[in-house]
């Protein structure tokens, strides 16, 4: 167990942001002024990527009002606009929309708020998104055929492009 008195008061906003206590929040921030709205625990989640990913509408609006910054990328590089348009949660896609996330951020060059959004089955979502700018239909089809061409050569089923090619004069 960690005993830095750091960790352990990031664990208790984490915790009690994914509880939804605003009160214990805001009380915890107050108390702790080092720790800042941003502050990143596991895996570089900020409370406003846990308050999206558990759709907490509530405390997105808290922490935006606080503050908190809305394009932050977890460790992985998801944003909380991300894992609410993965996660169906409209009103806080439209929220953080508002707020000035940024909806062309891409995961390791492949996908987008956009593309989780449709993945996952949010196609109203999807539009909302596309209303911000966050789908340029040319530049998705060119996107998913990296990632499938990526996912194909790391199976085997595909030759890498840097693969010499046998010479065909010999």
């Amino acid at each position: 167990m960690d005993d830095n008195p750091l960790a352990l008061t990031l664990k208790a906003l984490h915790h009690w942001v994914e509880r939804g206590d605003i009160v214990a929040i805001n009380t915890l921030l107050d108390r702790n002024p080092e720790i800042g709205i941003d502050a990143t625990y596991e895996h570089g989640w900020t409370p406003l990527i846990v308050a999206a990913f558990h759709g907490r509408l509530d405390l997105v609006q808290y922490l935006l009002e606080r503050g908190a910054e809305v394009n932050v990328q977890a460790s992985f590089g998801w944003t909380a606009l991300m894992f609410a348009a993965d996660h169906g949660h409209y009103e806080i896609v439209k929220t953080l929309l508002e707020a000035g996330a940024n909806a062309t951020l891409l995961v390791e060059g492949d996908d987008n708020a956009y593309d989780f959004a449709i993945d996952s089955g949010n196609t109203q979502i999807g539009e909302l998104l596309k209303a911000y700018g966050g789908y340029d239909e040319e530049e998705s089809k060119a996107r998913r055929a990296r990632k499938w061409r990526k996912m194909m050569e790391a199976q085997g089923l595909l030759k890498s492009d840097s693969a010499e090619e046998p010479d065909a004069q010999k």
